[in-house]
C-alpha cells in the first residue's frame, strides 16, 4: 500500500502581504494627486481648444469683447501670455476674457476621490458659462470633464499606482 503524501503550504506571507497592500490601497491620496494636475491639465485644455471634452466646438461668441491692444503692445503681449488672441482690438477666445476662469481650474486630493473644481471666486460664473443660462441667453459652453483619450490616462494612471504598490509590497520595488 502506498503511503499518502502530506503536502503542506503555508500562505501566511501570502495573506500577509494581501493584508499590506489592503491598507496600503485604502488611501488613493499619492494617485489621486498625480490625477489632480492631469486633469487640471486636461480641462485647461479644453480652453485651448475652445471645445467640449467630446471635441465639440464651443458656440460662437455674438459678438467679440473689445480689446484695447491697440493701445500699446505690452498690452497686446500681456494677453497673449494669458492665451488671448487679439487682432485689431479684438479678443477672440471664448471663456478667456481675463483667464480667471480657466486659471482658476484646481483640485483636491482626498483618500478615497479627486475632486476637480473652479475657484470660489468664479464658482457663479462658472456653472452658467459651463451649462448655459436661459434667462440671459448664454449658451452652455462646457469646459469641465475630460476627453476619452484623458480617461484612459487616469486609469493608467491608477494601474500604475496599483502596479508600484503590489510590487513594493511583493518585495520588487
Amino acid at each position: 500500500m502506498d503511503a499518502p503524501i502530506n503536502v503542506r503550504i503555508d500562505y501566511r506571507e501570502v495573506f500577509d502581504a494581501l493584508a499590506r497592500l489592503r491598507r496600503a490601497t485604502s488611501d488613493f491620496t499619492p494617485a489621486n494627486k498625480v490625477v489632480g494636475i492631469f486633469a487640471v491639465g486636461a480641462v485647461q485644455g479644453n480652453f485651448e481648444r475652445q471645445s467640449t471634452p467630446e471635441g465639440d466646438p464651443w458656440a460662437p461668441l455674438k459678438r467679440p469683447r473689445r480689446r484695447n491692444v491697440a493701445a500699446s503692445n505690452a498690452k497686446a503681449r500681456k494677453l497673449a501670455r494669458l492665451g488671448i488672441e487679439a487682432v485689431e482690438g479684438i479678443a477672440t477666445q471664448i471663456l478667456v476674457d481675463s483667464a480667471s476662469l480657466r486659471d482658476g481650474i484646481h483640485f483636491d486630493a482626498f483618500p478615497t476621490k479627486v475632486v476637480i473644481s473652479t475657484s470660489a471666486q468664479t464658482d457663479a460664473k462658472a456653472a452658467a458659462l459651463n451649462f448655459g443660462y436661459p434667462p440671459r441667453n448664454l449658451p452652455g459652453r462646457e469646459y469641465m470633464g475630460l476627453r476619452e483619450e484623458d480617461q484612459v490616462e487616469v486609469a493608467d494612471i491608477y494601474d500604475r499606482y496599483l502596479q508600484r504598490l503590489g510590487d513594493a509590497e511583493m518585495g520588487r520595488g
